[in-house]
């Protein structure tokens, strides 16, 4: 997959690697949880929309 800048997923995971680095402790474990409550979310609307069928 491709963004629109033509950059690869490869390339995106890299920056953000990158920034997750220069981050303080408390700020990587506010972006773990933000990370992982999107994905929960995500999880949350998938079952939902499985679930009406």
């Amino acid at each position: 997959m491709c963004d629109k800048n033509g950059k690869g997923d490869d390339d995106m995971m890299e920056v953000k690697e990158q920034k997750v680095q220069n981050m303080t402790k408390e700020e990587r474990k506010q972006y773990a949880r933000d990370r992982i409550k999107k994905i929960c979310d995500r999880n949350d609307s998938a079952l939902r929309r499985l679930s009406k069928n």
